[in-house]
């Protein structure tokens, strides 16, 4: 059994009944508008070295009186450089799934890097990318990229706290051109805490 915090309004609850099958459901809202997702992830190789997994998710989007649902399915694949793989390369990729035809779907890649530096601390490098050759998502101006950087404390195997910076990917030009702001160049802060249990 888990439970994620996410910027600490976006919530996340989750079991596995196995070491293969991994159930969750992500969701906030502020009464007038929301986001639920429920997700399914199973692990097809878990090996010394390399773990592959499938995952899919059904989504609700809603606020003002309209909703929209679309599906998710992608997979992962990560390399571990250790026993405990928490030295590690993962690349992922999903397409994003919805109910109009003959309309080229949104989807999203991404690739991470995570580096043990000490028993209780790593380091984090993440790129992500969002894309739609056909149409922007309602909610979303595509294309996004992303790029995030930080650190993972993780003293006990129970609990792991994620402290990073995530910025859009844009030219520094494109930046000053606007009003300045203090996480432009930096990012934003993100800050994500999980807590794991057996039950």
């Amino acid at each position: 059994l888990f439970a994620s915090s996410y910027e600490i309004l976006l919530l996340s609850v989750g079991y596995a009944p196995t070491d293969r099958l991994h159930l969750s459901i992500v969701g906030v809202t502020d009464l007038d508008n929301r986001f639920i997702e429920a997700n399914l992830k199973v692990n097809l190789l878990r090996s010394r070295f390399i773990r592959i997994a499938a995952q899919s998710s059904i989504d609700n989007v809603g606020g003002n009186g309209q909703s929209e649902i679309f599906g998710r399915a992608g997979g992962t694949l990560q390399l571990c450089f250790e026993l405990r793989c928490r030295t590690s390369l993962s690349v992922a990729g999903t397409l994003v799934v919805f109910d109009e035809p003959d309309t080229v779907l949104p989807a999203g890649f991404g690739a991470g890097f995570t580096m043990r530096l000490n028993d209780d601390l790593s380091a984090l490098l993440e790129y992500s990318a969002l894309i739609n050759a056909a149409r922007d998502i309602g909610f979303i101006d595509l294309p996004v990229y992303l790029v995030a950087y930080g650190l993972r404390i993780a003293a006990r195997t129970s609990w792991a706290l994620d402290i990073a910076l995530m910025r859009r990917m844009q030219s520094d030009r494109e930046i000053r051109s606007g009003a300045a702001r203090l996480f432009d160049l930096l990012g934003t802060p993100f800050v994500a805490f999980t807590y794991r249990g057996v039950i």
